[in-house]
């Protein structure tokens, strides 16, 4: 049987790896070498598992997020197309508040449109340190705060308060070229064990050229380009760099954790990360692995047409009204004698000020000896109930809408 290109990973005594060329006959792989430390092998035939998988994650479909007991003020519309899942619960939190979940449903980023109209209380994204959601938002030229960008399979929520007034929220989530080729990226790394969706992403932005590895030098992508076979290659070289030695690996986890990490968040990442990259050196076969990565990655991305916008819609009651205020009022003299007064004023939904105008005015104006029992004035409907008991007197009840005035006339 003819012999198929083959390539080795090797593993030298002072711990730095090479590529190292070597044959397969049949079921046999000859490597040469010094010293026998081969960790690894690699072959071209192993390609069709690159596109069996990317196939397979494409399709990729998620388990439904699971909420209970919402406020009774805030729902959401399921999404037509399948491409999120959505609910809503009650945010365990003092205060109540709403917490809509949006789950991904697909094995492509997508990027979720959340309105400021009302403003929410917060937006958190999984797996997407700050840091990074506002990188991602310099690059794209997109508000961080309204614009997300949510990776395969994970969640992002959205909190609110109860508002004032009823409030429709239509949240919008939607696949692009470019993002279809991002997610190519995003599931290759994944291919190579790279389990981290920020490092992912990261590496993805960095290997097209628009983000440095330092986060805080970002350049500028209104499009992603198309994936070449010089950006599958460099995502191969990153992935495989990151086991060279334990100061990149920290640096790396420096970068995916932000600054301020503990020493215990560091202790656990740094070593994840020289390990994957240890194991990314295995595939890291040049030119040749890149071309073949490119056509797989290309004709998955091709086989996908980008669904029609999946919309949610969150509806939010507002706050019910409250109750009218009643307060009771001074009394109010009259124009006439000192015994033309009007007593026990008390004005419920209105000011003061204004239920002793309109007092002032019906003492003024209306005699309830021998005045209409019900009249109009200043807007209100009123009625007046004599009384001959002890000294004369008359019961007044003005009503507008919600305000509604009463006093004692003698």
């Amino acid at each position: 049987m003819k012999a198929k290109f083959a390539l080795a990973a090797h593993v030298g005594a002072d711990g730095s790896w090479e590529i190292i060329p070597s044959t397969q006959d049949g079921n046999t792989i000859n490597v040469t070498t010094a010293s026998f430390s081969v960790v690894g092998i690699v072959i071209s035939d192993g390609l069709r598992a690159v596109g069996d998988f990317l196939a397979a994650a494409f399709a990729g479909r998620t388990e439904p997020p699971t909420c209970d007991a919402p406020p009774a003020w805030a729902s959401v519309s399921p999404v037509s197309t399948g491409a999120v899942h959505v609910c809503a619960r009650t945010n365990p939190d003092a205060n109540v508040r709403a917490e809509i979940e949006v789950k991904s449903n697909r094995g492509t980023f997508q990027w979720v449109e959340i309105p400021q109209v009302p403003t929410p209380a917060f937006v958190w994204v999984e797996d997407q340190p700050d840091w990074l959601r506002a990188t991602v938002g310099r690059i794209f030229g997109r508000n961080p705060a309204s614009s997300v960008l949510l990776a395969p399979g994970k969640r992002l929520t959205i909190g609110y308060t109860q508002p004032v007034a009823d409030a429709s929220i239509a949240v919008r989530a939607y696949p692009e070229l470019d993002t279809y080729t991002l997610s190519t990226l995003w599931q290759i790394a994944q291919y190579l064990g790279v389990d981290s969706t920020s490092l992912n992403l990261v590496l993805g932005l960095y290997c097209f050229g628009v983000l440095d590895l330092d986060p805080n030098v970002v350049g500028s992508a209104v499009h992603v380009p198309k994936l070449s076979a010089k950006t599958a290659g460099c995502l191969v070289d990153t992935i495989a760099d990151l086991g060279k030695d334990e100061a990149t690996a920290k640096k790396t986890a420096e970068k995916i954790l932000g600054p301020g990490a503990s020493a215990d968040e560091m202790s656990k990442v740094a070593p994840k990360v020289k390990a994957v990259g240890q194991a990314a050196v295995i595939l890291k076969l040049g030119s040749f692995i890149a071309v073949k990565l490119t056509e797989v990655a290309d004709a998955h991305v091709a086989a996908f047409t980008p669904e029609a916008n999946s919309e949610a819609v969150i509806t939010l009651k507002g706050q019910p009204p409250e109750a009218p205020k009643t307060a009771k009022c001074e009394d109010v003299g009259g124009e006439a004698a000192s015994d033309d007064v009007a007593t026990n004023v008390v004005a419920t939904g209105l000011a003061c000020t204004e239920a002793r105008a309109l007092v002032t005015k019906a003492m003024d104006e209306h005699n309830f000896y021998s005045g209409p029992r019900t009249f109009k004035m200043n807007g209100f409907d009123c009625s007046v109930v004599t009384s001959e008991e002890g000294m004369p007197s008359g019961k007044y009840t003005c009503v507008s809408g919600g305000k509604r005035v009463t006093w004692t006339k003698f």
